[in-house]
């Protein structure tokens, strides 16, 4: 009985040793400089006018077209999570052009890899993608229209839409070694506890919907995201 006793304890202690070394193994390492393979910014369906952007700059960000204001948006957020996390955890993510003729760069000027495609094509010993989504929280929505004319019976109507939500910023870092396996996905986020209003009036003909006015109060973006990036430092490894 004493021998199956210590066979079982030496089991569990190999097996916590294991466990204690995967968990280790599986984590990314603060003292290794990282590249950035992919960065996007998003956001959620009519946010973007609390950004005080045109269309075409929320395009470009989508689709990582040549856009002054896009490319001055990615620049200054980039910059703002690589000073903030090198300041707070000693953690290395390089400038966003390290992976020039290693990977595909979009025309905004930023790589965009997956991890273990950049693995494939560089020497480095850690990888990051980078994700910033500009969302809202306990959204409301107050609707109301008012016909205006008849045209060959169908009804045409001035529509109101009043959209109450909490502004909310989320930044993701997803972390891989250098073979391109993922080591580690973390989320910092920082949601505003005020409500911001976005209204929109637009003219309805049947199931048609045309905006003809949006307006939204605007939100201090960098203000938020230097508080979600506080928030994702406090869930980085030591």
């Amino acid at each position: 009985m004493k021998a199956v006793c210590k066979i079982a304890t030496g089991l569990f202690l190999i097996i916590g040793w294991l466990g204690n070394h995967l968990v280790t193994q599986a984590q990314p390492t603060p003292s290794v400089p990282t590249a950035l393979t992919w960065m996007t910014i998003s956001f959620e369906e009519d946010l973007y006018l609390t950004m005080d952007v045109e269309p075409k700059t929320v395009m470009a960000l989508s689709l990582h077209q040549p856009d002054i204001e896009a490319e001055m948006i990615m620049y200054e957020s980039f910059e703002l999570i690589r000073d903030i996390i090198a300041s707070e955890t000693g953690l290395e993510i390089l400038p966003h052009q390290t992976l020039k003729d290693k990977v595909t760069y979009s025309r905004l000027g930023y790589p965009v890899a997956r991890l273990k495609k950049a693995a494939k094509n560089s020497d480095f010993d850690q990888f990051v993608k980078v994700d910033i989504l500009v969302s809202g929280a306990k959204r409301t929505t107050r609707e109301t229209s008012e016909d205006i004319l008849l045209v060959d019976d169908i009804s045409i109507s001035e529509g109101y839409s009043e959209v109450n939500l909490l502004p909310q910023v989320d930044v993701t870092l997803h972390f891989a070694g250098g073979d391109g396996k993922s080591t580690g996905k973390f989320r910092g986020r920082y949601r505003h506890m005020e409500k911001l209003l976005i209204t929109t009036e637009s003219l309805q003909a049947g199931s048609f919907s045309i905006p003809l006015k949006q307006a939204a109060e605007p939100i201090p973006y960098y203000y938020y995201l230097h508080k979600a990036i506080f928030n994702l430092v406090e869930q980085l490894p030591d």
